[in-house]
């Protein structure tokens, strides 16, 4: 099973992708369905039933507060995403970096990249500077901010029309979750 650490959007955000993002670009890119987008925050990567349990509650002992995060401007990678740029805000690196450490802890292998918070919009084989263009255009002053008092584990299922994700267990802040178990974990 493919793993990783992320923080679902909120709806209000999905509805003004919705609204914003160039459908005439479907031809050079496929886009993420909306339901589906997300800000990840460790990328696991494959890993074995057995390991599973141990690591949910290693994850339930990370500690931390809600985290205000802020989206703003566009951009792609050379590998041809194309995704929505988040602010790296302190309590954000402060989150990700726990759960890099925890996880690494575990024993997993993990990508040793400099995290760059973004939701991934879409994908393509090649981002010319065209389809940047009319991406940069149709979302050009957007920015939408909100606060989140979780994050959650999500798997992914690869699938010839893309990925589908499923979510595992959602962590909770721990000012928000004093009544639920010490561990502050969900699982759906």
């Amino acid at each position: 099973m493919r793993i990783f650490t992320a923080i679902d959007l909120p709806e209000a955000l999905l509805d003004e992708l919705s609204l914003r993002l160039p459908t005439e670009l479907s031809d050079t890119v496929r886009w993420a369905p909306l339901d589906q987008l997300h800000l990840t925050l460790v990328f696991i990567g494959e890993v074995s039933p057995h390991r599973l349990d141990p690591l949910l509650e290693a994850i339930a002992e990370v500690e931390f507060s809600p985290v205000s995060i802020h989206c703003r401007e566009v951009g792609s990678f050379s590998s041809g995403i194309l995704w929505l740029g988040v602010e790296p805000s302190e309590a954000l690196l402060r989150l990700q970096q726990k759960l890099h450490r925890i996880i690494h802890g575990q024993g997993f292998q993990l990508p040793r990249r400099r995290y760059r918070p973004h939701i991934t919009l879409a994908r393509g084989k090649a981002v010319d500077a065209g389809t940047m263009a009319v991406l940069a255009n149709r979302m050009a002053g957007f920015e939408f901010s909100f606060e989140t008092d979780a994050f959650c584990l999500k798997s992914s299922q690869l699938r010839q029309e893309g990925a589908v994700y499923t979510t595992e267990a959602i962590f909770m802040a721990d000012e928000t979750a004093p009544e639920l178990n010490p561990r502050r974990r969900q699982v759906r």
